[in-house]
């Protein structure tokens, strides 16, 4: 775990005392119930000691740790929030539902003070973590993108400009590109490079997309054929998140699509052979 996402795991733990411990006199015992992901559950449990240690002269803390998986989180939470985690990491795109579904409570803390806290505007996710002016949450990570790692034992700098690239190179050596088209998140890349949009309405909670738009260079129509043809590709394979790191340790995938969450166990994979770099551009109507 980073230094980052320890303070902002602290800052959370104090916000919770605050609340908990408002107009008490003495000494007391608080239990706090905290939710994080299973790959985290060393790191968190070690923060969450030394957060014990520094505050013991203050109160008796008694935090149970659980982990959760980001997959499940909203939907456990959303059944009971009564029942929910004090403290519980979720992704960003959730936030609407649960705040609708009051599994969120504000913090209330001052916009500046939090920004001063965490280390500056760039420290902070402002707009997923914020309704107006009201604070909900901390982010635990500014990298919530993805791009591109690949093997240098198969590409150079130049191969991985164009996917086309990517994709001949992996077939001709028996091997993939992988990326999750499992997932809209990650398929927007395409329709997103290719001119068209979808937000979020806070409104209603609900998507506004153009993507069937004929206006633009691109028609909705001429992306999805595009990513058909990279489908048919010999050097494609979709793999879903959850199984994408043993296809990579089985030798299989070259280059993938996916965010710095796997960034160490690629290094452990690939050591010194293993590159990331922006999103490739892709072929849409020979251009």
């Amino acid at each position: 775990m980073s230094t980052k996402k320890i303070q902002l795991l602290t800052l959370a733990l104090l916000t919770c005392l605050i609340f908990l411990c408002s107009g008490c006199g003495q000494k007391e015992r608080v239990s706090l119930n905290l939710w994080i992901q299973e790959e985290e559950y060393d790191m968190v449990s070690e923060a969450v000691e030394q957060f014990k240690n520094d505050h013991a002269k203050e109160v008796d803390l008694d935090i149970n740790i659980r982990t959760e998986s980001y997959n499940t989180v909203k939907k456990v939470i959303l059944s009971n929030p009564e029942a929910a985690a004090d403290i519980y990491n979720f992704p960003d795109d959730q936030f609407l539902d649960l705040k609708n579904g009051n599994a969120l409570l504000p913090i209330t803390v001052e916009k500046d003070e939090t920004i001063s806290s965490c280390g500056g505007e760039d420290a902070l996710i402002i707009d997923t973590i914020y309704d107006g002016d009201t604070l909900y949450g901390y982010p635990s990570t500014s990298s919530n993108g993805y791009f591109l790692y690949y093997n240098k034992d198969y590409y150079t700098e130049n191969d991985v400009k164009q996917l086309d690239t990517v994709l001949d190179i992996a077939a001709t050596n028996n091997k993939y590109f992988a990326m999750d088209w499992t997932s809209g998140w990650y398929l927007y890349s395409f329709f997103g490079g290719a001119g068209k949009t979808i937000t979020a309405d806070s409104a209603t909670g609900k998507n506004v997309c153009d993507f069937n738009s004929t206006a633009g260079p691109y028609s909705g129509l001429d992306i999805t054929n595009a990513m058909l043809a990279i489908a048919k590709h010999p050097g494609f394979t979709n793999t879903s998140d959850s199984i994408l790191i043993d296809t990579v340790k089985n030798g299989d995938i070259i280059a993938m699509v996916s965010g710095t969450w796997y960034a160490n166990t690629l290094q452990e994979i690939w050591g010194d052979k293993l590159g990331a770099c922006k999103l490739p551009t892709y072929t849409i109507n020979d251009n």
